[in-house]
């Protein structure tokens, strides 16, 4: 079976399967229940748009690629708007996102959370959790390599808003 996927005013919305799904394009929102997804694109981010204030991804379980390196505002970012990516199951994921991504706010708020693995995470420029004017956290339950290692520039900092950055050492 291929995951559910409908369009609406408010941008594509899809319901994943437990096999390995494949997700390209432009989401509003996913909800992967299993699996090893990958997801290439816009996703769970929210634009600011008058039909694009809100974007959600709740990837259940699986050892997940997340192939968005060539896309801005993406990852559980928001820009005037909501967003929230939540990676369950603590697989070991691999992270990649353009300027704006994993849980970066502009004007906004936004909320990037992998509860555990061994991920690799990386991103351009205001990034992991950095914050403009906004609230952004990035939050995990286990150290990531991105996170620790190799801080891109402008990772978890704040321009007159709020970013967090919260995993155990």
């Amino acid at each position: 079976a291929s995951p559910f996927v409908r369009e609406t005013p408010f941008g594509k919305v899809a319901l994943g399967t437990m096999k390995d799904d494949t997700y390209e394009g432009d989401y509003a929102v996913i909800v992967a229940p299993g699996g090893n997804d990958r997801y290439k694109g816009r996703v769970g981010a929210a634009l600011g748009t008058e039909n694009r204030r809100v974007g959600f991804l709740a990837d259940l379980q699986g050892d997940d690629v997340y192939d968005c390196g060539d896309t801005d505002i993406t990852l559980g970012a928001a820009v005037l708007g909501i967003a929230a990516l939540y990676d369950l199951g603590a697989g070991n994921d691999r992270y990649s996102g353009g300027h704006v991504s994993l849980g970066a706010a502009i004007g906004g708020c936004a909320v990037f959370y992998d509860d555990g693995g061994s991920d690799v995470d990386g991103g351009k420029t205001l990034t992991e959790g950095a914050a403009g004017f906004g609230v952004a956290a990035l939050l995990g339950a286990a150290p990531s390599v991105g996170a620790k290692e190799a801080l891109a520039p402008g990772t978890c900092q704040s321009m007159d808003g709020v970013a967090v950055l919260a995993s155990p050492m």
